[in-house]
C-alpha cells in the first residue's frame, strides 16, 4: 500500500502504485505515480508517469511527460513532452518543452538549470564518468558547476579540475570538450 502524505494534495483521474511519497500540497491529474517515485511539496503533474526513484518537488511541473530511474525536477523546473530516465536533472528555472507531437529524450548525465530548452543540451562524458554539459547563454556545466566558457577555458577550469582530483589529463579532456560546446554555440 502506498504511503501518502495527502493533507492537501489533489489526486483526480489517477494511479498511485508502489512505495510512493504525496505531498503535501502536490496536484496530480491524469498521471500515474508508480515505484519508489516522490511527488512532493507543490509539484503538479498533468498526464504524466512518474515511475522507479524519481523525483518531482518544489514547485516543478511536469505536462505530458514520462519521469523515470533516478530523474529529478525540482525547484521551478518545468518540463514538457519530455522523456527523463538515467540520472537527468532539470532544476532551478530551466523550461524543457518539446515541440508538439515530438518526445524529447533527457539521459544519462543531462544537468540543466536555466534557460528555454526544445531539445536536448549537447553533452559529453569524459572517459572517467564527468559530464560537459551545453548551458544556456554562454554558460557550460561540469559536474553540477556551471561556469562561463571563458572562466573554463582561462584558468578556471584547471583550478576546479585539480581540487575535483582530475589528473592532467582529465583537465585536457574536460577542456577539449568545453572548446567543442563553445564553438558549437557560437554557430548558433
Amino acid at each position: 500500500f502506498p504511503s501518502h502524505d495527502i493533507r492537501s494534495s489533489i489526486i483526480k483521474n489517477s494511479t498511485v502504485a508502489g512505495s510512493v511519497v504525496i505531498g503535501p500540497y502536490a496536484i496530480i491529474t491524469d498521471s500515474t505515480v508508480l515505484g519508489n517515485s516522490r511527488v512532493l511539496d507543490n509539484a503538479l503533474l498533468e498526464n504524466t508517469t512518474v515511475s522507479g526513484n524519481a523525483v518531482i518537488c518544489g514547485r516543478a511541473q511536469a505536462f505530458s511527460s514520462d519521469i523515470t530511474d533516478s530523474a529529478k525536477v525540482y525547484d521551478n523546473a518545468r518540463v514538457q513532452r519530455v522523456r527523463m530516465f538515467g540520472d537527468a536533472i532539470v532544476c532551478g528555472t530551466a523550461i524543457v518543452s518539446a515541440p508538439e507531437g515530438v518526445a524529447l529524450d533527457l539521459g544519462y548525465g543531462v544537468f540543466l538549470d536555466r534557460g528555454q530548452w526544445h531539445r536536448a543540451p549537447l553533452l559529453f562524458h569524459t572517459s572517467t564518468g564527468r559530464t560537459v554539459v551545453e548551458s544556456s547563454d554562454n554558460l557550460v556545466n561540469i559536474g553540477c558547476v556551471t561556469n562561463t566558457y571563458d572562466k573554463w577555458l582561462g584558468g578556471a577550469g584547471d583550478r576546479y579540475g585539480r581540487l575535483m582530483g582530475m589528473s592532467k589529463e582529465e583537465i585536457d579532456e574536460v577542456r577539449y570538450y568545453v572548446e567543442i560546446l563553445e564553438q558549437e554555440k557560437k554557430k548558433c
